[in-house]
């Protein structure tokens, strides 16, 4: 009894120290952000706000506004708006703390799924620290989304049991929380359908069972339900904005590219996947074609050749990590020449599909980020079908395969395929894919005891999160230069003095009033920016939005 009090102490006391360190790091990361002014969409969308809601959120009319795809964004713009007004520090504050929240959930999925204290708290530092999605903070009208992945994260942890434990009380909090995160950030949280639907299916294919079987049972009823009522009852999806922007302009673009040859945008999944990997600035660090210019300056030689390098390395290290203790036919592992021949497979295409036409991908930095995002599907699709793998461990590699795929079709879709790069709020709920993948390879490595293989992840790891955490508060320390308190007064201050709001400068329909006399000619004003950092402080402070 002492001692199961005394490790429930140790695990305590262990957990919050994951937790305060992660928060520390977040706030030295993301300390510009307090110094920022609210922008773009948030000022547009607390005018728009006040003049058709005014100040109660769950009034008739607001309740209506809620029915469309940003549903969840305009209940937490108005919660926030009403009780706190426009002030800028309390909209950053609260979109840190999502941010936090979100690891923590995290945190405690990862420790479930990989059962390994150090894989979930390396990885959670990488979650922390990354450069992926951070316009959800810094456009903080998308903060919405941080609450989409707190749920859908939360009900993945809960419904973790569901396949071999079935229990309706259990299932029917997962499910909430699954549509509640469904419908808090639709164009962010979808994806979840088909990955619990497929890792439900998965589960009721191998253990036969009469729990995996109603549970998948449960899940498919229970979600066709929902998006009946979501649909058809709420009309979230029935606004011209979701139709016009999900729907037809997805379909637009895919034609306009498909006309002009542009058939790599097929390969955007990957090529974000990349970049979730490491920003693009720590690839351009690398500079594969300047390292390896004496094999010559094409692309096949300086970019491919390189990347087949570094992924051949890593692939011997873990199958022979892997293939360690067991007799095999020849002193190369099978699972190697498997993990050989589909790199191949895939950079032999990727380097025919530029091959058809003018790419939207054209810098070496994009080929290289989308062959690693392939590169890190198919590792993860081989270490689950892996006979030597743990149960808990293949989960684990199923649901980062699922987990970095179907989050990033609805952003493929929606923009017909450019690649829309480490920035863009879109790829939050996609983030926690790349570290779900390497907290297996960090438990693996515990698994199998290869010193080798062991350290190789864990400088992986380390290059990982200082990568994204450098990066992050590069991108937030630039944007305070830009768009913070002090300059945003500045600017207005004299902004408006410029081009005041009087009434003779405002449309006046009285055919008595002559427009064209002394004082009614409006104003047109011009403005130019000599370098980037001007020019970057007239978008975010003065144009956008």
């Amino acid at each position: 009894m002492i001692s199961k009090i005394f490790h429930m102490k140790k695990q305590t006391g262990l957990t919050l120290s994951v937790l305060l360190i992660n928060l520390i790091i977040i706030l030295f990361v993301y300390q510009s952000v307090f110094r920022l002014e609210i922008e773009g969409d948030t000022w547009q969308y607390m005018w728009g706000h006040r003049i058709t809601y005014g100040n109660n959120v769950f009034s008739k009319e607001s309740l209506q506004g809620m029915r469309s795809s940003l549903g969840g964004a305009s209940l937490t713009f108005g919660l926030i708006e009403n009780h706190f007004g426009p002030n800028s520090l309390v909209f950053y504050s609260i979109s840190v703390i999502l941010k936090f929240l979100s690891v923590v959930c995290f945190f405690f999925l990862i420790r479930k799924l990989a059962k390994n204290n150090l894989a979930s708290f390396l990885t959670s530092l990488i979650l922390s620290g990354s450069l992926v999605g951070v316009e959800a903070t810094h456009w903080v009208f998308n903060m919405y989304a941080y609450i989409g992945l707190i749920l859908i994260t939360l009900s993945l942890l809960v419904g973790l049991d569901l396949p071999t434990d079935f229990r309706f009380k259990k299932w029917l909090l997962s499910f909430g929380l699954a549509c509640a995160g469904i419908w808090y950030a639709t164009m962010r949280t979808n994806g979840f359908i088909p990955l619990i639907i497929v890792w439900s299916a998965y589960k009721a294919i191998t253990l036969k069972s009469k729990s995996s079987i109603k549970n998948l049972t449960y899940w498919i009823v229970g979600l066709i339900v929902f998006l009946i009522i979501d649909k058809f009852l709420l009309g979230q999806m029935e606004t011209d904005y979701s139709s016009y922007y999900i729907i037809g302009g997805g379909i637009r673009a895919f034609q306009s590219l498909v006309a002009v040859s542009k058939y790599d945008f097929l390969l955007s999944p990957a090529s974000n996947l990349g970049s979730i990997i490491l920003p693009d600035v720590t690839w351009s660090f690398f500079n594969f074609p300047q390292v390896f210019s004496l094999f010559g300056s094409t692309m096949l030689r300086s970019v491919i050749f390189p990347s087949l390098i570094i992924l051949f390395g890593i692939s011997w290290i873990l199958t022979k990590a892997l293939s360690k203790g067991r007799k095999v036919s020849s002193n190369i592992p099978p699972r190697f020449i498997l993990i050989s021949v589909l790199t191949l497979i895939w950079t032999v295409l990727l380097y025919f599909v530029s091959k058809l036409g003018p790419l939207n991908f054209s810098y070496w930095e994009s080929f290289a980020l989308t062959l690693f995002g392939g590169y890190m599907m198919i590792l993860s699709i081989v270490l689950f079908t892996t006979k030597e793998i743990p149960v808990h461990l293949k989960d684990l590699f199923l649901l980062s395969f699922l987990w970095s795929f179907v989050f990033l079709l609805v952003p493929l879709f929606m923009n017909g395929g450019p690649m829309l790069g480490t920035y863009q709020r879109y790829l939050v709920t996609t983030a926690p894919a790349v570290p779900m993948f390497m907290a297996g390879l960090i438990s693996l490595s515990y698994l199998h005891k290869n010193n080798l293989f062991r350290i190789s992840i864990f400088l992986i790891t380390l290059l990982m999160i200082f990568s994204h955490a450098t990066q992050t508060k590069a991108f937030f320390d630039r944007k305070a230069l830009v768009h913070n308190r002090d300059l945003a007064d500045k600017i207005w201050q004299q902004f408006t003095t410029i081009v005041p709001n009087k009434p003779q400068y405002m449309k006046n329909d009285d055919p008595r009033v002559d427009l064209t006399g002394p004082g009614r000619t409006p104003i047109m004003w011009f403005e130019s920016a000599g370098n980037s950092i001007d020019r970057e402080t007239l978008f975010e402070t003065l144009y956008f939005g």
